[in-house]
């Protein structure tokens, strides 16, 4: 698969009230990028599109981040699906994490959730407190089965190479030498600047990845599997107890978009 480059960021912010600590993150990202930061909110029925946030977030971005380039979308549908088709062409699908317990978001549904394993690019889901991220706290990505780390190692370099920050390659099991000398290959040669390291963590890997939640600027993991690896069957608990923003990228037919 060719890479095409969007430069577009999507924020899916709700229509009567947003997080400023997303809204910031995303602003912050795609200014990173050089990108456009296009936000999105889905009308219920019964409010008109100029009911919504949007201008407020909108007049809130346009005078805290001068040189973003800003545009805005509503639509009406569920949730999900008007982010799902906003993000279609987009480099990065951004959204907050739930407010609700695990009983309430089985009731009446979960955006991230929803999104989790349906996004049509990377997704990031930003807790609600933002990023805590100090200068030199890592970019984390979790690589434990070769089909889905690849688009997470693409991602996750390109971020560390973008930010200056360490990267941390965590395996839930000692990496296949062979497996690991093939995939590691390309991205030294595409990223030599990127300072790596390699550990293996084994044990729960909800407790895993929430411990270093808390000391990472930026998780990573590949998308989910039906036969998820251990890392990926945690993915769902993590969106809701990440201390830090979480990407979750996709297949690996989208591993060429590097994020």
């Amino acid at each position: 698969m060719t890479h095409t480059e969007h430069r577009r960021v999507v924020a899916g912010i709700g229509p009567t009230g947003y997080r400023v600590p997303m809204l910031r993150w995303a602003a912050a990202e795609a200014l990173a990028r050089d990108a456009e930061l296009s936000l999105v909110t889905a009308v219920p029925r019964g409010v008109t599109p100029e009911a919504t946030s949007l201008a407020d977030a909108t007049a809130r971005l346009a005078d805290e981040y001068p040189g973003l380039a800003l545009t805005t979308a509503a639509a009406g549908g569920a949730p999900a699906d008007v982010l799902r088709h906003a993000s279609a062409e987009a480099d990065l699908l951004v959204v907050g994490a739930d407010d609700g317990t695990p009983f309430a978001e089985a009731i009446s549904g979960s955006v991230p959730g929803a999104l989790l394993t349906t996004a049509p690019c990377p997704f990031a889901v930003v807790p609600h407190a933002g990023s805590h991220a100090g200068a030199g706290d890592p970019v984390v990505a979790a690589v434990d089965d070769a089909g889905v780390s690849q688009a997470a190692l693409a991602y996750a370099f390109a971020t560390a190479d973008r930010s200056g920050r360490p990267l941390v390659l965590l395996h839930s099991r000692p990496p296949d030498a062979a497996d690991r000398s093939l995939a590691l290959t390309g991205f030294r040669g595409l990223y030599p600047a990127v300072r790596f390291t390699e550990t293996v963590a084994p044990g729960d890997p909800r407790t895993t990845l929430a411990d270093w939640s808390r000391t990472a600027a930026l998780l990573i993991l590949g998308s989910r599997r039906p036969t998820a690896p251990a890392f990926g069957s945690a993915q769902r608990t993590l969106l809701r107890h990440s201390a830090c923003p979480v990407v979750i990228t996709r297949p690996p037919t989208s591993a060429a978009r590097p994020g």
